[in-house]
């Protein structure tokens, strides 16, 4: 696998090309940097192919023989024609295959495996709250928060609020499927291997792009409220003792509770327990909104710690 070197100048020509085909920047890098194996995605414009081969060479783009996702055509990208081609065909192997053929840490393809023996791996607030509970800290390189990727499946329901979603954040600077550093989901937020991951995909990031990196960093590396696939609110606001301190909230939007967000934008305090959500206007109780679980909304702080 022969890794490409692209000056800044040259690689921000052809940005418009990989952004307009709904390609996720940070993987595209990692697989022209020789450091990920392959990726997968979706092509809503078939010419997209012809136009990022030819803009650079030495990428394979391969169509999936299966495509259950019209009009958007299913594809592999890799810089060897083979792994583009299995890459391709990742919807027909187990979800161990799938880890090798992309590149992702074993310890966190095993702990999705176990989801999915369960069918439980698109209960977001499950699989989320485990990663969570499990770390003993909370690296933003690991925030999987706003990628979608693994999280959605064949369900309508979700299908329609991701492009909800879209439609919501259309104004934003850049594409919100950028907003990672990882795109698989880690077994615990503080997975080495994972956060190993990150840094290799921040430092390609800092090296060719590095405006779109610092707003994603200011997405990622903040606390965050999450209740479920499409609930959640990013704090601009620091965490001390369990209790948020915040100013405002930042993008991308997310729908969560019309109640709860009303609450928030009047307050400048949350607190959060196994049992309730509670806003406060300095020490002023706003709303306090019971929980039915443990998972039903809870605090996670990616800031960087001082």
């Amino acid at each position: 696998m022969e890794a490409h070197e692209f000056d800044l100048n040259d690689f921000e020509k052809k940005l418009s090309i990989v952004d307009g085909a709904g390609i996720v920047l940070q993987e595209f890098l990692s697989i022209l940097d020789g450091k990920k194996p392959a990726m997968v995605f979706g092509l809503g414009d078939e010419s997209f192919k012809e136009k990022i081969e030819t803009a650079f060479p030495g990428i394979y783009i391969r169509f999936s023989k299966n495509q259950p996702f019209l009009p958007r055509l299913i594809c592999g990208v890799a810089l060897d024609e083979n792994k583009a081609a299995e890459a391709a065909e990742y919807l027909s192997m187990n979800p161990d295959d799938q880890g090798v053929v992309l590149g992702y840490p074993k310890c966190c393809v095993t702990s999705h495996m176990r989801f999915v023996i369960e069918s439980q791996a698109l209960n977001a607030p499950l699989v989320t709250y485990n990663s969570f509970k499990n770390s003993q800290s909370l690296n933003y390189l690991t925030n999987n928060i706003f990628n979608f990727y693994s999280r959605i499946g064949y369900q309508e329901k979700n299908m329609l609020d991701y492009a909800r979603y879209g439609e919501s954040n259309i104004n934003l600077p850049i594409n919100t499927i950028n907003f990672q550093y990882i795109s698989h989901i880690p077994c615990r937020y503080d997975c080495e291997a994972s956060v190993a991951w990150g840094k290799i995909t921040e430092g390609l990031m800092k090296k060719y792009t590095p405006n779109v990196e610092a707003i994603i960093k200011n997405t990622l590396a903040r606390p965050i409220l999450f209740v479920d696939l499409f609930e959640w609110i990013v704090f601009d606001g620091k965490v001390s003792d369990g209790v948020l301190s915040y100013n405002g909230i930042l993008p991308p939007k997310a729908f969560p509770d019309e109640g709860l967000m009303k609450a928030v934008l009047e307050g400048n305090r949350l607190k959060v327990d196994d049992q309730r959500i509670e806003v406060f206007n300095d020490d002023r109780l706003i709303i306090s909104i019971p929980k039915k679980d443990e998972r039903n909304g809870f605090l996670m702080d990616f800031s960087v710690k001082e």
